[in-house]
Formats: structure tokens, sequence, C-alpha cells
């Protein structure tokens, strides 16, 4: 069995909801012309972000980043926006381990599926930091537009919403994180995504194969025999 990249594809699927929020309004530059597995290229975006803003100061650049440590926390750069992944908890829903059957993609056999035993709900808190009162007021409008009071975002690397499959999520509210004296404002909200599958479902490739024929000729014969036996004594 694989290990599991459900945190992974959680948080890229976070990230890529509100880095869409960010480009769509002109607050960050569109990841997709910049080559950012290189320095270079990560050079060349940070410099078009830092060029958004304007002389007037009433559009800039959002910093967006995808996971807080040590250096990010103490960091304090402004705007920007944090993502900071709180972990996996037990979830409302049991679930039957019994195996059940699923046809494959050849449609010739089935799998053997067996889910958890037990749901979990994915925490991720996501820090607005900034420096005056419009950096806060815009930055909560790019996250509300991004992830709103409950909803569904799509599953990365999928950028629209799917007929199934989607990652629901509810905002449980806010709480204040400012610093005063570095002259920081800070808001933090809390997401939860309930639900999700924190351990791959063990699947057994081509487990059962399919009926081909169904005969009831031995049987038929056996009903018979035991009838002309009866009839004869």
């Amino acid at each position: 069995m694989a290990l599991s990249l459900t945190q992974q594809i959680l948080d890229r699927s976070i990230f890529h909801a509100i880095d869409r929020s960010l480009t769509e309004y002109g607050y960050a530059p569109d990841r997709t012309l910049f080559d950012l597995t290189t320095g270079a290229g990560r050079s060349d975006y940070s410099t078009a972000n830092k060029l958004i803003t304007t002389g007037s100061g009433d559009k800039f650049g959002v910093l967006l980043i995808g996971h807080s440590n040590s250096q990010f926390k103490g960091n304090k750069q402004t705007p920007r926006i944090v993502i900071d992944p709180y972990g996996f908890l037990p979830g409302d829903l049991g679930l039957d381990p019994t195996a059940s059957f699923e046809l494959n993609e050849a449609g010739d056999a089935y799998n053997r599926v067996k889910l958890p035993t037990q749901s979990s709900t994915y925490e991720v808190n996501v820090h607005i930091v900034g420096s005056t009162a419009l950096h806060m007021v815009m930055q909560n409008a790019l996250l509300s537009n991004a992830l709103g009071r409950r909803g569904y975002i799509p599953v990365w690397p999928e950028i629209l919403l799917q007929p199934a499959g989607n990652f629901f999520y509810e905002n449980l509210g806010n709480f204040d994180s400012s610093n005063k004296q570095e002259g920081v404002i800070e808001k933090i909200y809390r997401f939860l995504f309930p639900d999700v599958y924190e351990t791959e479902c063990p699947i057994e490739e081509d487990a059962v194969a399919l009926i081909n024929e169904i005969t009831l000729q031995i049987e038929l014969e056996e009903v018979l025999m035991q009838d002309s036996l009866v009839v004869s004594n």
C-alpha cells in the first residue's frame, strides 16, 4: 500500500485556490508565466510581485506562502498570506472496513477495496499579515473570494469544481495575533476540511474474476436422477 499524499493534495488545493484569487484581481503575478523550479524564475516572480505596488498604494503585491516555519514566522514581510497547516483530527464518520468490490478499468475483473475505519478532519490556519488597514481590508476580500464561510474547492491539480470529489470546507472564525510593537497587523482564520481519508484505501487489483458462465447442468442431472429413483420405487 502506497503512503497517503492527502495532506500534500489538501495543502496544494488550498494554496492554488488562494493564488487564483490573487492573480484574478491583480494582487499577484501569474505563476504559470515563471519557472518557479529555478532560482532565477523565483527571483523574477518576486520582482514582478513587488512591481505591482502602485504609486498611490491602492494596489500592492501580496506574497503567498504555502507553509509556515520558524523563518517565515520571524520575518514579518507585509503584505502576505501564510497557509499554516494544523494537521489531522478524528473525523465524524465511522466507516465499514468490510471489503467491497469495484470493476477495474479494463472491465475484466474486480478490485478488492477496504476503507479506513474512520474519516479524518483536516484543520488549517490562514494568516493575513499587513501593516496598514488597506492591506487587511483587501487581503480579507481576496481570501473571502477564495475561501468563504463554507463551500467547495477543486482538488489539485484541477482548477475548476468537478461534478463530484471536491473538497468541502468550513470557516470556523478568526482571531487577532497582531504585534503592535513591530507595527504588524495579523489575523488568523481557521478552516476545517471534514471527512477526508488520511490514509490510502488498500486496493487488491484483479482480486476476483468476472463470472463468464453460470451452468445448472450438474444440479439438474442430480435432481432428475432422484426423481427417476422415486418413480421406480
